[in-house]
């Protein structure tokens, strides 16, 4: 008993954040187009041995740096291609991200918000799904953290160790090397924020004005860039620095273009199911009576708000970056749950789960792309009765929690682990198997065919690591004469010759050519 109240809040934690992150990480498949990308980038990566510059599909691939390729290659180097493998890098960050968040708060805070502040951050929809996902985007928020989190730590104490500003340059270089330039660009306009509402300049040129941090970003991040420009020269800095960054903010990219309230519509969802405590410490909220940690939130968040509200390429997983921020703002106003209201959402949430078959119906039935209204209709036989069952039975283990008395962080810890065991365990895997089962199993088909495998007008880069190969994207006019397998899909044009299907579900098409066809197209 001594043993587990000695480490009881590194169980605790290490529970919260499996619970969040990793339980059931490998039940849905790859999600096209991102985790597909960044999985099939790191497996052609493996197969090349080049760990400098990255390929998708044989394609020079610059979207992202380094650094995430690097942590996937070296997951599946231990524990195989598969999905757990590819998202177990983003598990680990996700959860020194969480952990990080904690230990700061339990020092400025009571227990009691330092507890609820984790407990919604690590809870919070956007952070359990990027935290999941095998992407670049947990490994940049957890190194957005904690260079913020030194830096405050940097003004709070004028005397702080100069390690304490190097290592935060540390996390930066690390940054450059996970996502890019928004490493040095969150960080700066935040302190600089804080700096001038505060009038800490002193602090903040000690913070900034540091040769020694400065340089270790460069050792860390440089070698790198630097590598990568000798590899591919101008093209690298056309593709990463002018077309994936700074484009971003003055060009929509990938129909992703939003209006200046997108992120107010985005907000609620990327919080839930903490849109009650959200919204009620919004209304408390007196810039006045801020806490100095409050105001350094409100500069953090509001910096991230402002500058990608006026960016034409919104995404909503960019609001991520400043919600350790938006936590710190609000925690001290959620002292208080004793309003059975705070649940609401959550078995709002439920509801709305719940009904999702009949939603995803009606979605396809008034869809007019007929590929979306396939792939819809031909999964819904995944909403079985289980599903209905384990959901009723969430539902009625939320509304036990109702009658916990206190209502405090303990109840919130209990309804937010409900509604996430639900999302990881039931929501996600049903949704991956209606979007990505198709392409998964016509991927294992094709790989036992031995023959070679071209994409017609359909992205979706997971088929390549699930044939365990790439597979180059082709157009009518590139299509090749020779035996090979097409993955494609209903709708496409009319092709130039026949093909026999050998297999068809939901829109997903592998065809593979007819010999005859191919003997007349030969002769």
């Amino acid at each position: 008993m001594n043993i587990f109240v000695k480490y009881q809040t590194g169980l605790w934690l290490t529970l919260l954040c499996v619970l969040s992150f990793a339980v059931g990480n490998g039940n849905a498949p790859l999600f096209d187009l991102d985790e597909g990308a960044f999985s099939a980038a790191t497996m052609e990566m493996l197969q090349r041995g080049d760990f400098i510059t990255t390929y998708l599909n044989g394609e020079l691939r610059f979207d992202k740096p380094i650094l995430i390729y690097w942590l996937q290659a070296l997951s599946v180097s231990h524990f195989g291609l598969n999905e757990f493998a590819f998202r177990l890098p983003s598990v680990l960050m996700a959860s020194i991200w969480i952990t990080s968040f904690f230990y700061f708060s339990r020092v400025r805070m009571s227990p009691h918000e330092a507890l609820t502040g984790t407990v919604m951050l690590a809870s919070a929809m956007g952070v359990v799904v990027i935290g999941r996902a095998a992407t670049a985007d947990a490994l940049l928020n957890a190194l957005l953290c904690l260079t913020l989190l030194d830096a405050y730590r940097a003004f709070e104490r004028p005397d702080a160790s100069k390690r304490t500003i190097q290592r935060a340059y540390l996390w930066i270089g690390l940054g450059l090397l996970a996502k890019g330039p928004i490493a040095i660009l969150v960080p700066l306009a935040t302190v600089t924020l804080f700096a001038l509402v505060t009038g800490r300049w002193l602090a903040w040129t000690r913070i900034l004005f540091n040769p020694i941090g400065w340089l270790i970003t460069l050792i860390v991040a440089a070698p790198w860039y630097v590598a990568e420009y000798i590899a591919q020269g101008q093209a690298f800095i056309n593709g990463f620095i002018f077309q994936h960054n700074l484009s971003r903010f003055n060009s929509t990219f990938e129909g992703h273009g939003g209006h200046w309230y997108y992120y107010l519509a985005i907000l609620p969802v990327v919080m839930a199911p903490h849109v009650a405590i959200l919204g009620r410490s919004v209304l408390q909220l007196r810039i006045r009576n801020l806490t100095t940690l409050q105001t350094f939130g409100l500069c953090w968040f509001g910096f991230v708000f402002v500058f990608f509200s006026l960016s034409n390429t919104q995404l909503p997983h960019y609001i991520l970056y400043g919600l350790g921020g938006l936590i710190l703002l609000v925690t001290p106003y959620a002292k208080r749950l004793g309003n059975i209201w705070f649940l609401a959402p959550t078995i709002l949430l439920l509801g709305v789960y719940m009904l999702l078959p009949v939603i995803l119906e009606n979605v396809a039935n008034e869809n007019p792309n007929d590929f979306l209204s396939l792939l819809i209709k031909e999964g819904l036989g995944v909403f079985n009765a289980q599903y209905y069952l384990t959901i009723a039975f969430a539902l009625a283990a939320l509304l036990v929690t109702l009658f916990i008395r206190p209502r405090n962080s303990l109840t919130l810890t209990i309804a937010a682990l409900i509604h996430t065991m639900i999302l990881t365990l039931v929501i996600i895997p049903a949704v991956g198997q209606i979007q990505q089962g198709p392409t998964k199993e016509a991927a294992l088909i094709a790989k036992s065919a031995a023959l070679p495998v071209y994409s017609l007008q359909l992205n979706h880069p997971s088929f390549s690591v699930y044939y365990g190969q790439p597979v180059p994207r082709k157009n009518l006019k590139t299509l090749p004469d020779h035996e090979h397998l097409l993955f494609t899909k209903t709708g496409h044009q009319t092709l130039d010759r026949k093909y026999q299907i050998l297999y068809q579900r939901g829109g997903i098409l592998l065809l593979q050519i007819d010999r005859r066809s191919r003997a007349a197209a030969e002769s």
